[in-house]
């Protein structure tokens, strides 16, 4: 079960970083949008 967990976690961790750079990303987008 410990190594099940651990599992789920790293994964969880990855996809949670993923998402927090997609946002970033189109948050930059939306900027650069505005300035110009």
């Amino acid at each position: 079960v410990g190594l099940t967990d651990a599992h789920y976690g790293t994964a969880f961790t990855t996809l949670e970083i993923r998402i927090k750079v997609v946002i970033l990303k189109a948050l930059n987008l939306v900027i650069r949008k505005q300035v110009e």
